[in-house]
């Protein structure tokens, strides 16, 4: 789906990841996958590469996945025990 949507369970309703986090908009982003490492820090795979938020400052930094220029669509998203990250997309697997 497009954009992330936040679950509030005192009101039991979704809320806009925009309305909560005015300087992030994410309503354009296919996202694929989302992961919230040990940081707090969350990963978010879309359909145009690899994006993490940092809801602390209120930042989004986009990490290149290759050298090509060409963002790949993320299919997968996890962090091992020493705190690595590990991001598949397509037939690659990258630390």
């Amino acid at each position: 789906s497009y954009g992330i949507s936040v679950y509030d369970p005192k009101s039991g309703k979704l809320k806009r990841f925009r309305d909560l986090f005015p300087g992030i908009d994410t309503y354009r982003w296919k996202v694929s996958q989302i992961y919230e490492d040990s940081r707090g820090l969350l990963w978010v795979g879309t359909s145009n590469g690899l994006k993490v938020i940092d809801r602390v400052h209120g930042k989004v930094q986009e990490i290149k996945l290759n050298d090509d220029g060409k963002q790949r669509y993320v299919l997968g998203i996890t962090q091992d025990n020493g705190g690595s990250m590990w991001v598949s997309e397509g037939a690659m697997l990258i630390r």
